[in-house]
């Protein structure tokens, strides 16, 4: 280094403005300057040497990366609108901040064209910082300002030329001195001359009077204006609302006259007027709303309908409900004209099959409102005179919950009397709805308001109304993080905030496939939702919804709104109902390999090739107890078995290999897990085997026959702990299973051997009855076997069945055995016999 080097860097240890150190390419300092001893607190001399992600462990993870790009020839910008601070310093004036607002460099050093170390500068930037922000508000203001006044300027300028305000200059005697063109286009495409001959017919007769009698007051008073409201009739012949103001000019003009400064506000005249008229009706509609929400039950249907005749101007109405059968309640008629009504069978309670065909049932029939202005001729005998009626059903969600019906207005009703209580019948709808579905939705949106105020009490931040994980990433870089996220993966603001994303993941492989799937479907769609895995603090994994949007439209660079949910708990209920679904079907084949299989050995094997089917389970074998010893032999087995059973010895005795699982088992006739091969002593025998193959967990269930225990099936898995209840009761019913394959083999070749013996027995009485039969008749000795033989041949020429062919040759046998009956001086005589 030549003596300028030296002193350029002798300058830079010196600042006291700027903060500068060296690292080797381990990252080890090789200089602290001055100003770093000042804000660090930290000493040259303690620091020299040391490892700078151990100096800042906390920042490790953030720093690592950014000195890894400079080792790589990079040289990195750290700017504090992105990443506040590059080394957690604290601020010479707090001013609200934790850490002073730094901007820095990371240099790599060379030599011989290759770099060796690294060269940070920083610089304290927090005054600079605030001062800007204060400097960007102030110029936001004044861009505010001008903004809203070029916005009046064209406002202005469009009210200038776009004026259509009537304009009339009057003579004293009442002449029309002068028309602007927005009066004839407002009275209609005439000659100036004739509008004006015309004019005073034009207002409306109950407003002229007051018209001509503000122009004489005005025309006796100098600069004296007054202003009127009336009604003029427009070209279409509609009564268009002017507000006019009248003014004398003599202190204007020479020639005086009056000045009429009118302007066409019908619109916001009728606009006021349904203004009015909606403040009207949201009066009426707020009134029955705390109605509903304050009375109860009983009381509140006839409160409702107080209000309602008050709206309508009705003396009579009703206001019901449907039951949970369609009926039509009407509580209402026992507190308005239950006295009045002097119908013989009155009540308020209308099954659906006594409605009849009046206006009320049609209406709620067709889901129609239905408006009479006519005395009704379907009211039965004796109820009150109805002179003209609405009938109006109440539809929530396309379905009918109750009805509404006004009666008897002094005048007829209008459009707007149906509009009125159809917009009061909307409001009644959902309301009235949920009062009807009882105390089991109140219960949940009891509890949907409670969940919702817990979950507002925890939200502290701008992301309050979140129920799930929100954050910002620009450029990959986290801005922004709400208390979820941080609940999710188990680091803090400080450690997440100008982190890269791939914090979040286990590989950059992962980190990458999902940024690219998630900025695919941003521009084909707009927004972007997958499924993805997150890597937690702790290293455990868990499953995510996630969403993005871009903050604006269109613009990734602008930055990335996200949202996780984490589904983890959904994902382990799917593959939880996979499992159970896997080892439904494993039971239904084992039941059908029972009816099928024809021998224990295929019975067993059947059993071992079809658990291993099931999720979690590696081997499976069946060993049967020896009689003449101890000894457990494998009769079948399937899955990873390795060799694993060649050299296997298993006893049920009180030796070593007798105190595992399986041994166990069989002494008591109970299930017997070992959840840690590795770690229970009972397993020594057979550890190293059973862990070299993958075995982490085993079960051993008993096979027992009669009163006999006949054997084990023996499951492995290479999981701890993998099976929970409903995997244990399975296993033991396939134990069980399998007891009763073997009891009913071992029952039906029982009956095989003594159906075997009893035929043999039988066999054997035939031919001993036919060669008693023959010993009688010596003469004829031997006739029944040639008979049997030739049957035997006729039987096999013909195709007879064996079943069949088996019954003619006992036939043949004993065909003569009626000569055991035959007196023997019959049988043996001499003389001539016919």
């Amino acid at each position: 280094m030549d003596e300028l080097q030296q002193a350029a860097y002798r300058s830079l240890q010196d600042m006291d403005r700027v903060g500068m150190f060296t690292t080797d390419a381990h990252l080890h300092l090789s200089s602290w300057n001055r100003w770093l001893e000042e804000h660090s607190g930290l000493r040259r001399a303690d620091v020299l040497g040391r490892p700078l992600l151990k100096l800042y462990p906390k920042a490790a993870a953030r720093l690592e990366p950014l000195y890894r790009q400079a080792l790589e020839d990079q040289v990195v910008i750290i700017s504090p609108r992105l990443h506040r601070y590059l080394l957690p310093l604290p601020p010479v004036e707090r001013r609200g901040e934790q850490y002073m607002r730094q901007s820095a460099r990371i240099l790599p050093l060379h030599r011989d064209g290759r770099v060796i170390g690294t060269l940070t500068l920083i610089e304290d930037v927090s005054e600079r910082f605030l001062r800007e922000g204060e400097l960007r508000q102030h110029i936001h203001r004044l861009q505010d300002t001008e903004k809203a006044l070029r916005r009046q300027e064209r406002q202005f300028r469009t009210l200038v030329e776009a004026n259509q305000d009537l304009v009339l200059v009057l003579e004293d005697n009442g002449d029309i001195r002068y028309l602007s063109p927005s009066v004839v286009s407002l009275l209609g495409d005439q000659p100036e001359l004739h509008i004006a001959r015309r004019l005073p017919g034009l207002i409306h007769p109950q407003d002229r009077p007051a018209v001509i009698e503000i122009f004489r007051e005005v025309r006796h008073a100098v600069n004296q204006a007054q202003t009127r409201e009336f009604r003029l009739r427009g070209q279409e012949g509609d009564w268009r609302m002017i507000e006019a103001t009248f003014q004398n000019l003599a202190g204007h003009a020479e020639d005086g006259g009056i000045a009429v400064y009118g302007r066409d506000i019908t619109e916001r005249h009728q606009a006021k007027e349904s203004l009015r008229h909606t403040q009207e009706i949201l009066a009426i509609r707020n009134r029955v709303a705390e109605v509903f929400l304050t009375i109860p039950d009983d009381e509140m249907y006839a409160e409702v309908l107080a209000i309602i005749l008050e709206a309508m101007n009705s003396e009579y109405g009703v206001f019901g409900y449907l039951d949970e059968k369609g009926g039509l309640v009407v509580p209402t008629m026992t507190r308005t004209i239950w006295h009045k009504c002097q119908v013989a069978d009155k009540r308020f309670i209308f099954p659906r099959e006594t409605w009849g065909n009046s206006s009320w049932s049609q209406a709620l029939r067709e889901k129609q409102t239905i408006c009479l202005n006519g005395p009704s001729t379907l009211t039965p005998e004796g109820h009150v005179a109805v002179t003209r009626h609405i009938s109006l059903p109440i539809i929530h969600q396309d379905e009918v919950v109750g009805l509404i019906q006004v009666a008897d207005k002094k005048t007829d009703y209008t459009a707007e009397d149906i509009a009125l209580l159809e917009s009061i019948g909307g409001a009644i709808a959902p309301v009235l709805d949920a009062r009807l579905k009882g105390e089991r939705q109140k219960e949940a949106r009891q509890q949907a308001e409670e969940t919702l105020r817990l979950r507002e009490a925890k939200l502290t931040s701008i992301f309050r109304a979140a129920p799930t994980g929100i954050g910002v990433s620009v450029n990959r870089i986290i801005t922004e993080v709400n208390d979820q996220v941080c609940q999710l993966t188990g680091y803090n603001h400080e450690e997440l905030l100008g982190e890269s994303a791939r914090i979040f993941y286990s590989s950059d492989e992962d980190f990458e496939t999902t940024r690219n799937d998630l900025y695919r479907m941003i521009r084909e769609t707009g927004v972007a939702t997958l499924e993805t895995r997150w890597r937690r603090k702790d290293g455990t994994i868990i499953d995510l919804l996630l969403s993005s949007a871009p903050m604006v439209p269109g613009d990734l660079a602008s930055g990335i709104t996200f949202t996780a949910l984490n589904i983890t708990e959904h994902k382990q209920a799917e593959e939880k109902i996979k499992e159970l679904n896997a080892l439904l079907r494993a039971i239904k084949e084992i039941n059908e390999a029972l009816l099928r299989v024809k021998s224990e050995p295929d019975l067993f094997q059947q059993i071992c090739e079809l658990l291993v089917q099931v999720p979690n389970i590696r081997f499976t074998w069946v060993g049967l107890v020896q009689p003449e010893s101890f000894e457990i032999k494998p009769v079948a087995w399937a899955g990873y078995e390795a060799g694993y059973l060649s050299d296997l010895r298993v006893t049920w005795d009180d030796s070593p290999h007798g105190g595992g699982a399986i041994g166990s088992a069989i002494k008591t006739g109970q299930l017997v897990v070992m959840e840690d091969i590795a770690g229970d002593p009972s397993a020594i025998p057979w550890r190293e085997a059973a862990l070299k193959r993958g075995y982490r967990y085993m079960m051993a269930l008993p096979l027992v026959h009669g009163d006999l225990i006949i054997g084990a099936l023996n499951v492995y898995s290479e999981k701890q702990n993998v099976f929970g209840k409903d995997e244990i009761e399975f296993l033991q019913q396939v134990a069980g299973d399998i007891a009763v394959g073997v009891r009913s083999l071992r029952v039906e070749q029982e009956m095989v051997a003594g159906l075997i013996k009893l035929q043999v027995m039988m066999i054997q009485t035939i031919e001993a009855i036919a060669s008693m039969a023959e010993l009688r008749d010596p003469y004829t000795a031997g006739h029944q076997q040639r008979v049997t033989r030739l049957a035997l041949a006729l039987a096999q020429e013909t195709g007879l069945a064996p079943d069949r062919t088996e019954g003619l040759r006992v036939a043949s046998l004993i065909h003569d055995i009626g000569k055991i009956v035959v007196p023997a001086e019959i049988l043996i005589l001499i003389t001539c016999q016919t």
